[in-house]
């Protein structure tokens, strides 16, 4: 009996090692398109471009005083080098890229001078996890820590498919050039 439970345990250990050595899923796409305006594009689940040139930001936080929506709008903005009269925040659809995963492990029960090997493991499989099953939330002073590289990416990404999108009507000499 206690061999076959040892058995049970390894076998499900290698799926579970395996599962934590894989790099974790980008915050980059919805599981479904965003719904934009007639006059909007969305280039991720982040940012909208206008054709009138506003930049739509989605916001996945909640508002309540702390300047969150100016703070985390302006990390891509930045990255667009969008003129900050013609940004705008929309709020956010419900989906796994907008889980507060700093949250959670912050949250974990370690002192935050521990950087052992547990405390890396633990704070690896709770932020993988996290994606998995996600929850939205806003708090434990986690949105700028949870959200600046993804938006910083959304950005940049957004902003290389503006430049790719210009350098191709532009002539396929340009193309080249970027």
């Amino acid at each position: 009996m206690l061999l076959g439970g040892a058995g049970v345990v390894s076998g499900l250990g290698a799926p579970v090692v395996g599962w934590t050595a894989l790099p974790p899923e980008p915050r980059l796409v919805t599981a479904q398109p965003l719904l934009v305006r007639q006059d909007q594009s969305a280039l991720n689940g982040w940012v909208k471009i206008g054709t009138d040139n506003t930049v739509g930001i989605v916001m996945c936080k909640s508002e309540r005083g702390q300047s969150i929506d100016t703070g985390l709008a302006m990390v891509p903005a930045e990255e667009l080098n969008a003129d900050w009269n013609q940004v705008r925040v929309e709020r956010a659809p419900i989906d796994k890229i907008y889980q507060n995963i700093a949250g959670l492990v912050d949250g974990l029960p370690f002192q935050p001078d521990d950087d052992g090997m547990l405390m890396a493991v633990a704070e690896r499989v709770a932020g993988k996890a996290m994606r998995e099953i996600g929850v939205m939330f806003t708090g434990a002073s986690s949105s700028i820590k949870d959200l600046w590289l993804p938006m910083r990416q959304a950005g940049a990404s957004t902003c290389a498919m503006l430049v790719a999108a210009a350098a191709g009507r532009a002539g396929s000499g340009l193309a080249t050039f970027f």
